[in-house]
């Protein structure tokens, strides 16, 4: 992109960024980056929350680094819209701050962005993931979180998710994760 196309482009940024006029924001895409990166540390919990869910609809990989930040941002929204940007980018650039902050939320009370960080994990797929959601699975201590692992293996065909599966759906207490792993674990099977 030529000098002045990338002055304008950040120009019309800030303009709309102003407005709030976040769907245009999203519609330019990666050319509004730089503007939105600016404000993922804005005092305004609501700004916050609000540009980190833009981040996500871009799906820039390259924002990755600075939203990932805000992982351990003091308020727990913000730390929820943040998994759930995460996830939508799918970089795998992701996958270790999404497993440390599984591994920190654990000990905060507040289970939505601990689900939706294995969720997040799901979506991103491959090896690391895989080994995180079964960890996950087989020895978290909520079984809210252990149910949410059992769902987001169901995207991943291996003998490891098999493996965890059946020995989550034939060893767990809990109906609501015995169930999901049975769930999942026919699909799995039902794929091979």
């Amino acid at each position: 992109m030529p000098r002045d196309s990338k002055l304008f482009a950040v120009a019309k940024a800030r303009q709309l960024f102003a407005k709030r006029d976040w769907p245009s924001l999203i519609a330019m895409g990666p050319r509004s980056l730089s503007i939105l990166l600016e404000a993922v540390h804005a005092p305004s919990v609501s700004l916050r929350r609000r540009v980190i869910w833009v981040l996500g609809e871009i799906g820039d990989p390259r924002a990755v680094p600075v939203i990932q930040e805000t992982l351990s941002d003091p308020i727990s929204s913000v730390r929820e819209a943040t998994v759930q940007a995460l996830g939508k980018i799918g970089s795998p650039a992701a996958i270790a701050p999404l497993d440390r902050y599984l591994a920190e939320e654990g000990i905060r009370p507040y289970l939505h962005g601990r689900r939706f960080a294995v969720q997040a994990l799901g979506k991103i797929g491959g090896p690391a993931c895989l080994n995180i959601l079964v960890r996950t699975l087989l020895g978290d201590a909520d079984s809210r979180v252990r149910r949410e692992a059992a769902l987001a293996l169901s995207a991943f065909p291996s003998p490891e998710a098999v493996q965890a599966l059946r020995q989550a759906r034939d060893g767990e207490a809990v109906p609501g994760v015995t169930s999901a792993s049975a769930q999942s674990l026919g699909k799995l099977l039902e794929g091979a």
